[in-house]
Parts: C-alpha cells; structure tokens; sequence
C-alpha cells in the first residue's frame, strides 16, 4: 500500500511549478521507525508545517540493519500546496537512493490536476499494463501530501468524518485509490503528543499504470491495513502517527517515536511510545 510506501521510500526539484522552500505556518516534526515481521528495518522522518493556506511535507527514510546494508536503499521526497476544504497539492518530487536501481519523481500540478511528471528511469514498456489515460491524473493527491489529513470544520477535531473518505493518488508512474474508513478510537502516548487518535481501515485500489501480478492482487484484496490519525497542535490537520500494512512476508508497521509540534517540541526521546493495540498481529507479529 502506498500510503505505507511513501514512508519506506522517497525529495525532488524543479518540475513545471515554482517551488517555495519556506515551511508555512505551524511546523511539526515526526519520527518513526519501520518494522517488518517484528523485526526492525528502517526510520524515518516527516517534518513540515501547514497555515496561512499552505502546507509543506519533506520526508526522509532509511532502511537500516542488514535490510539497510545489503540494499543501501534510502530516500528523501517532498510535497507542497495549498489548503482549504481539502490539500491541493501543487509539487511533488521523490528521489530514492539505490545502489543498483536509483529512481527519481518530479510531478508538478495545477488545481490537483497534473501538469507535467517525469520519471526516472521511465517504466519499461509491457503489454499487459494497465494505460494511464488523461482522467486518472485529473483531482489527485500525490503519495506524500495524502498523509495529510483536513478537517475544516468547527466540529471536534478526532471526528470519523476525517476517515470517510477516498484519496486518489498520483505517484508519478500510475494512479491508485487509497479508500478509508472509520473503524475505532484507541490512544497513544509518544513524546510530544499523549491523547486519543483515530483508527482508520484502509483499501488499496489499483486504477492504472499497474500489472496485474499477484502482488497487486494480494494488496487488491488485503483487508489488514490501517492508518492512526493524531492531531496537528494548532491547526485543523491530522498526521499519521501509525500505519500497518500486512505483506506476503509479514506485518509492515511504522510507528512514530517522537512527535514535536509548533506547542511544544518533545526533548525526551528516550521515552518508550506506547499504542493502545493488540500485543500480536494475527500474523504473530509484536506490537512493540
């Protein structure tokens, strides 16, 4: 599931749209470390900020361990835009440092419609590739900025109305709908943040620039995917401090251990998160 991919992968340059390097508004800051199969794989952090009808998201990852030394994979990617009733993302970029395969996005767009998107190395040719036609880049979020999550009501923030929804994503080689649910409130406490969160199920749906292989199938019908939404100090936005992903080899969890908003950045990292979840996956993977 991309959602949880953006935070395994990822920044980026020009592309057809003007980018500010400034962080709008109230900044945060995340870390998180990824694990699959219970085992430890990687970090990463997402920072940025969001106000005066603007946001900024920068993403940097790394895998670590063995995972990290046979693959030296890392990556950074970025995503900004506008805000209102919904994000509206104007810039995208990735770059995705691998020592056999390096991959780099740029996607500008204008309304949330793309304009221009380049990717390199370009996807090899298939005939069994599903075309990515003029529609499918038309009102979408890229994989970054659809981590950021509105509420612009005046209602409660935690509301399940901010899971209810569908994100159409745009990665630069393909579109996807990412599906989303209201399922259960649970808490968390993580330096810098301690409260309730929302727990939304999530559905991966391929639309095009895909192949119709097993992986794709398996992640077509996985219903073991969530994402945990916690509140943005100061503003009408939500950030995912929890995404689980189940694969073919075991659960992908990425938690975040350390959450630092513009109220007041966390200094004790030392602290253990805590996640109000099940001890084990129903594949026998640990929570913590």
């Amino acid at each position: 599931m991309a959602l949880a991919a953006v935070l395994a992968a990822a920044v980026v340059s020009g592309g057809a749209v003007q980018r500010d390097e400034r962080v709008p508004g109230k900044p945060f800051d995340l870390d998180y470390r990824i694990r699959l199969a219970g085992f430890s794989i990687g970090e990463a952090n997402l920072s940025g900020g969001i106000g005066g009808g603007r946001y900024r998201l920068d993403l940097e990852t790394k895998l670590t361990g063995l995972v990290g030394w046979v693959t030296g994979i890392s990556g950074t990617g970025s995503a900004q835009g506008v805000t209102g009733r919904r994000v509206v993302p104007a810039a995208y970029r990735v770059d995705i440092e691998d020592s056999k395969h390096p991959v780099a996005i740029r996607v500008g767009l204008v309304s949330g419609n793309v304009v221009d998107a380049a990717l390199t190395p370009p996807l090899e040719p298939r005939p069994d590739r599903i075309p990515v036609l003029d529609q499918h880049r038309k009102g979408v979020v890229d994989p970054i900025s659809a981590l950021l999550a509105l509420h612009p009501g005046a209602g409660p923030l935690l509301d399940p109305s901010a899971c209810n929804r569908t994100l159409p994503v745009f990665d630069g080689a393909g579109r996807f709908d990412v599906k989303l649910a209201y399922s259960d409130m649970r808490s968390v406490k993580i330096p810098g943040y301690e409260g309730a969160v929302l727990v939304c199920a999530a559905r991966y749906v391929p639309v095009s620039g895909h192949r119709e292989r097993p992986s794709v199938q398996f992640m077509r019908d996985n219903r073991d995917m969530e994402v945990w939404l916690a509140p943005v100090a100061g503003t009408r936005a939500l950030l995912p401090v929890r995404i689980v992903v189940a694969t073919r080899v075991g659960r992908l969890v990425i938690e975040a251990r350390r959450m630092a908003t513009a109220a007041g950045p966390a200094a004790d990292t030392t602290e253990e998160a805590y996640y109000d979840a099940p001890e084990s996956s129903p594949g026998g993977d640990p929570v913590r």
